[in-house]
């Protein structure tokens, strides 16, 4: 019995980590910045900066940003400011979605 519970958990472990890891992100717009799969262009205000419509930016989205090199850096209200390797993008999120400014 604890062979399996033990299988159980350890596959779980690793189903979660392929998730976090390779599962729901993509490239914004600009090939850098990771977002959700499903996050669809709502408008394009410069090169800089894009509106996206998305259901939510939760907890599991920032893991996988922080696994994928990107530190938030600073959060004031719903901006959340993220670097990695000298670039810095701006995350402000609100009720249809969320845009992303690079700065």
């Amino acid at each position: 019995m604890k062979k399996k519970i033990t299988f159980i958990g350890l596959t779980f472990t690793v189903i979660l980590i392929i998730i976090l890891l390779f599962g729901t992100l993509t490239l914004s717009s600009d090939g850098e910045f990771p977002i959700p799969k499903n996050a669809q262009i709502e408008e394009k205000h410069s090169n800089d900066s894009y509106t996206y419509n998305w259901s939510v930016i939760n907890s599991l989205y920032l893991i996988q940003l922080q696994l994928k090199g990107w530190k938030k850096v600073e959060q004031v209200g719903s901006k959340f400011t993220f670097e990695n390797n000298g670039k810095t993008v701006s995350l402000i999120t609100h009720k249809n979605g969320f845009d992303l400014i690079r700065e």
